[in-house]
């Protein structure tokens, strides 16, 4: 659950953020109505049926990514990443770095969403540029022997390619 952890500014609640909170209605919202079985306490409790009306906001699956990309130059190379606000880190595989690249001997280890762990080649200082803006950048990556180019949140905002709203 991508908020784990978080509580919700407008109600309060843990678990939740204010964009998918269920409390209030709104434009483009619709009721619905659902039953729930509070059938997990013991038999010697009594069991209650209850009617809870909910809120549901609908996203239209057109109108929305489910991924964003960004095409940064690297070595004078045109690389595309991910951009991945979830994220806690930059990752770059072995074969879209760069030669004369900058290597930091650290191996940390990577938890994934799912709780498995993937251990990081080494890490890497790369000098990159943005393309729309052409400002250059300096950010560590973790190097991994497979897989994609992904940029993390904080490396996102600083280039100007995504803005978190609080």
């Amino acid at each position: 659950m991508p908020c784990y952890g978080m509580t919700c500014e407008r109600c309060g609640k843990r678990k939740d953020f204010a964009e998918k909170c269920k409390t209030t209605t709104g434009n483009g919202c619709k009721n619905i109505n659902t039953v729930e079985d509070e059938s997990e306490y013991s038999s010697s409790e009594e069991e209650i049926l209850t009617v809870i009306s909910e809120t549901v906001n609908s996203v239209k699956e057109s109108k929305y990514k489910t991924k964003v990309f960004a095409t940064i130059e690297i070595a004078g190379k045109h690389v595309q990443f991910q951009v991945d606000p979830g994220a806690t880190c930059n990752l770059i595989p072995e074969r879209v770095l760069p030669s004369d690249s900058e290597i930091i001997n650290e191996k940390p280890m990577l938890t994934m969403y799912n709780e498995s762990s993937v251990k990081a080649v080494r890490m890497s200082k790369l000098r990159m540029r943005n393309q729309q803006t052409r400002k250059k950048y300096v950010a560590h990556f973790l190097l991994l022997s497979q897989g994609k180019p992904l940029l993390g949140p904080r490396a996102a905002q600083q280039m100007g390619l995504i803005q978190i709203v609080k």
